[in-house]
């Protein structure tokens, strides 16, 4: 069976973290990356060797082992209730299961080291302003020419993409090509 990370805290929304909560859970975060990464070489059989083309290898792996499991009649109607009307055609009646939800999280990991490790000046950071930024209070990647890249968030989009059916191996490969080209 595949570990799931264990935060230290509760988060349900990273916004209403105080800023000594997000940086402890950023503290914590960081500690873990060995460990999560050791976590899903072992489980993949995959060559974790920190290069850009080992990204299309987990990926693939990744395409292999993702589980969508359908969503209870309760989180159905929950998601409906409260969804705007204009939205409820978008509602997904299938997610990821949370063994792949913790795959996904080592992955984008794995994918923030390979870009941290091959371009010099990218670092881990949390920024706790504005409140309103999508990505606050969140561990992301700094670094970058006016932009920080939220790996996390980029890898689950990317994921929710093979559950709609998309077959590209590349992805994570074709985005470090986009970022280190365009915004270093």
């Amino acid at each position: 069976m595949y570990p799931l990370m264990q935060p230290p805290l509760v988060i349900e929304e990273y916004s209403k973290l105080t800023k000594k909560e997000a940086q402890q859970h950023f503290d914590w975060f960081i500690s873990q990356i060995p460990q999560r990464i050791e976590i899903l070489k072992k489980h993949s059989q995959v060559n974790l060797n920190r290069s850009p083309e080992s990204l299309i290898h987990i990926w693939e792996w990744f395409h292999n082992k993702i589980e969508i499991v359908d969503k209870t009649a309760e989180e159905l109607e929950e998601e409906f209730r409260s969804t705007k009307d204009w939205l409820k055609n978008y509602i997904l009646v299938r997610k990821m299961s949370m063994v792949s939800l913790s795959i996904i999280l080592d992955i984008a990991i794995y994918f923030g080291e390979v870009i941290r490790e091959n371009n010099r000046g990218v670092y881990w950071e949390v920024l706790f302003k504005p409140k309103s930024y999508v990505s606050v209070n969140r561990p992301i990647l700094g670094g970058f020419r006016a932009k920080s890249m939220d790996v996390v968030q980029i890898t689950s989009n990317k994921a929710i993409l093979i559950q709609e059916g998309d077959s590209n191996t590349n992805a994570l490969y074709d985005i470090y090509n986009i970022w280190t080209n365009d915004f270093i």
